[in-house]
């Protein structure tokens, strides 16, 4: 006759906090045998509710176990030789007792047969609890394979099991998570009389919990006498943001890692969405006046590069009252690391609680969200007795850690601190573009950091407009002064004519610190960069009408569609940046303002040279070239504003320089001239203005020369005169030259308006320098195409 006996097994789920917990099972009648499932968690105080695991939040909810059993000396390879799976009663959160029917063949199979001097004998035993597609699906066929027949165990190994895929299937649509997915193994005990099986599990969890504490949050003041601003935080619309969950891993990913793909992530944002976390403040009595987010963010563990897009992080948004206006708050963002550097990962079953200060608002773009610093505990999720309780935490947070000063020469942070801040100012760098070969120049000091301010300086070489070249000091400061304020300050000498990069760390006693960096513009700046060439290939990036420079093989004479001269392309190798109007850079001039002596005798205004968009149209001789794509919205130079330089233009390099043409043919070289990625359509002929700018530079040695200053060659600006450099002379004195006079062009490109972007005609990424491309269109970038192929 079969013999029936059910066995009673302990599995704790959580680390309980006294071994009373588990005092060895009484033993039962004859034939009742009973597994018994532990769920309850620690109690403790603050939010964090029975810490180990919050019932409420279904964290100890068991709804069904699959329990694998394994000779004593099995190893983690080695296949189950009895399983079962078991549904729970709802609502199984504490203690749920379950009968497990074993008969006498499964228990000499799973501890072998009864020894002939009774003795106890034990197995190993693993339970997976709460599984989830895909592992869901592979454990119903595995338990149908055992309890066919001929009973089949492929598939049942420790190792193997740990490999099975599960993926949570509601992040997206409710906070709540239905249950966790668990396991555990450890070795059972068959007493010597065969009638009473015991051990204690250990249940693991498969995700990690995430939850932040807001410490503190002060007003913050903005401005200073009849100006102050005090902004009051209004806490009880808080909301946390979630990016980049892992909704997807294997049951055990410590023992076999995860690495997600695009589909396994997901993010919890939006105001109207009811998913993002709410706070709760506690106590409510705000005695201890901290905030937390009462359900966590959950997510399974991954390592993450902290560089990508993919990073997991989290933005509270906290509105703030501007002022006595208490109707209209603004949002605030702040962006919260979870990890802390060098530690980039999640790891299964543990409890994130990172803890932050806010002393000053954040910032009001989503995107660009303040990065505060964090204080974070990492703990087992299971054994973990996470107290609320307020210390002293250490951090140190500015309220920007970039500013642009454009023709200013002070700035202001404010910052917070958990101790005493000093600064150092690390290095100051600006470019020299003055020869050919484009250098950095770089301050630092080796001085210590300072708790009052501090100071780099050097014996400049400046250059102003209408005054002979001369040194003067020019001296960069950072000072730290009353009210949580850094401030930086450098007047910008006449005549340095960069950006300068400034670079300087804050620190504390606590040891925190951070690195600022201001970029300072002088009113009126030149940048410049080496125009692209391919010597492996033998093409440069100038393109006309299709034709593209070579390195080799000798210039080429070129002409549109009606036979008119479009100049040369000239090969790359004889621009060689040494012999004179040889400059391989392209330059670019900004010029912020109405500089006295720039321009000498001459009235100069700052604006749209162009032509209006209405006259936008076509060149006739340049239609034949592009099938589908054609110049039809190109904007030439008007004729009659001589003394009219744009805000930000772009100067051909020496690559461009090209027989000579008349005007009409150099409005059309230029109307089809591509150079350095920048795409033709955009490019144009200069004014007088633009000339003399570029011509007043290059004799003050602030760039080389590109206008031919060793002749008298002549170059065309819109006016239809021509300028001699050497002669410094334009012709004719009055009114425009003849329509068969002969010239030069280099072709200028309106940064101001196309931005500094270059083309990307098939949107992968890269820049097309080899491509024809046509940007005339005034929507912009999007609508950069390919005009047709190199010729």
């Amino acid at each position: 006759m079969k013999r029936i006996m059910p066995i009673t097994l302990l599995l704790a789920v959580l680390l309980v906090a006294s071994c009373n917990w588990f005092e060895n099972p009484v033993p039962q009648p004859k034939g009742e045998f009973r597994l018994t499932l532990m769920t309850t968690g620690l109690g403790t105080k603050g939010p964090e509710i029975e810490a180990a695991g919050e019932t409420n939040l279904n964290e100890n909810l068991i709804d069904t176990v699959d329990i694998f059993f394994y000779e004593h000396d099995a190893d983690d390879n080695t296949n189950a030789v009895h399983c079962l799976q078991m549904v729970l009663p709802p609502g199984s959160n504490s203690i749920a007792t379950i009968t497990i029917p074993f008969t006498n063949v499964e228990i000499d199979k799973v501890f072998g047969t009864a020894p002939a001097v009774p003795a106890p004998a034990t197995a190993r035993i693993y339970v997976i609890a709460n599984a989830k597609n895909p592992a869901r699906t592979a454990l119903n066929t595995i338990m149908a394979n055992a309890a066919a027949p001929t009973p089949s165990y492929i598939g049942t190994s420790i190792n193997s099991l740990k490999n099975l895929e599960v993926m949570t299937n509601n992040p997206l649509t409710s906070q709540m998570a239905q249950s966790f997915v668990m396991d555990g193994y450890d070795v059972v005990t068959l007493t010597a009389d065969r009638t009473t099986m015991s051990g204690h599990v250990k249940m693991d969890r498969s995700a990690c919990k995430i939850r932040v504490f807001v410490t503190q949050i002060d007003p913050v003041t903005i401005g200073e006498g009849a100006e102050a601003v005090t902004w009051t935080p209004r806490t009880d619309q808080m909301r946390l943001f979630f990016f980049n969950g892992v909704k997807k891993s294997h049951i055990d990913e410590t023992v076999h890692p995860y690495t997600p793909v695009a589909g396994d992530y997901y993010t919890i944002r939006g105001g109207a969405s009811t998913l993002p976390r709410q706070f709760t403040r506690e106590p409510v009595t705000g005695t201890l006046d901290y905030w937390f987010n009462t359900v966590p963010y959950y997510t399974y563990p991954y390592e993450f590069d902290p560089d990508t897009m993919d990073r997991t992080y989290l933005t509270l948004v906290l509105p703030w009252y501007p002022g006595d206006d208490q109707h209209n708050p603004l949002n605030t963002y702040y962006q919260i690391p979870i990890n802390v550097p060098g530690d980039y990962q999640f790891t299964r079953n543990e409890y994130y609680q990172i803890n932050i200060t806010l002393s000053m608002l954040g910032s009001f773009e989503e995107e660009e969200p303040l990065v505060v610093p964090i204080s974070v505990i990492i703990a087992d999720w299971s054994t973990a007795e996470i107290k609320a309780e307020l210390r002293k935490y250490q951090y140190l947070t500015e309220d920007r850690i970039f500013a642009v000063l454009n023709n200013e020469s002070s700035t202001t942070f404010s910052y917070s601190s958990s101790s005493p801040v000093k600064v150092k100012i690390d290095s100051v760098t600006y470019m020299n573009y003055s020869q050919n070969d484009i250098t950095v120049t770089k301050l630092t000091s080796t001085a210590p950091a300072s708790y009052t301010s501090y100071s780099i300086s050097e014996q400049r070489l400046v250059h102003p407009p209408g005054s002979p070249s001369h040194t003067v000091t020019d001296t960069y400061t950072v000072s730290i002064e009353d009210g949580n304020i850094i401030r930086f300050e450098r007047e910008i000498p006449n005549g340095s004519f960069s950006v300068s990069t400034i670079t300087f760390t804050v620190s504390n006693d606590d040891g925190f610190s951070e690195t600022i960096v201001i970029k300072q513009y002088s009113p009126i700046y030149i940048t410049g960069e080496r125009s692209y060439t391919n010597v492996t290939s033998n093409y440069g990036s100038v393109i006309v009408y299709g034709y593209r420079s070579r390195g080799t093989g000798g210039s080429r004479s070129i002409s549109d569609d009606q036979n008119g001269s479009l100049g040369a392309v000239v090969n790359f190798n004889d621009v060689d940046g040494i012999a004179p109007n040889t400059n391989q850079n392209q330059y670019t001039m900004y010029v912020g303002v109405l500089c006295p002596g720039l321009l000498v005798e001459r009235n100069y205004s700052i604006g749209d040279p162009r032509v209006p968009p209405n006259e936008a149209g076509s060149l006739p001789g340049l239609q034949n070239y592009g099938p589908t794509v054609k110049l039809d919205q190109y904007r030439r130079t008007r004729t009659d504003i001589a003394d009219v330089i744009a805000p930000a233009y772009k100067i051909a390099s020496s690559y461009g320089k090209t027989t000579n043409v008349t005007f009409a043919q150099a409005e059309k070289r230029c109307a089809a001239y591509q150079e350095n990625g920048y795409p033709a359509g955009r490019w144009r002929v200069p004014t007088e203005a633009e000339i003399m700018f570029i011509v007043n530079r290059s004799k003050a040695q602030v760039i080389p020369q590109l206008f031919g200053e060793t002749n008298d060659a002549p170059y065309w600006a819109s006016s239809k005169r021509h300028y001699s450099a050497r002669s410094n002379v334009w012709y004719p004195a009055t009114g425009p030259a003849s329509d068969n006079t002969l010239a030069y062009v280099r072709c200028v490109y309106d940064v101001w308006y196309w931005g500094d972007k270059k083309g990307d005609y098939n949107k992968d990424g890269t820049v097309d320098y080899g491509v024809p491309m046509m940007g005339d269109n005034p929507l912009g970038d999007i609508y950069v195409e390919q005009w047709g192929n190199v010729r």
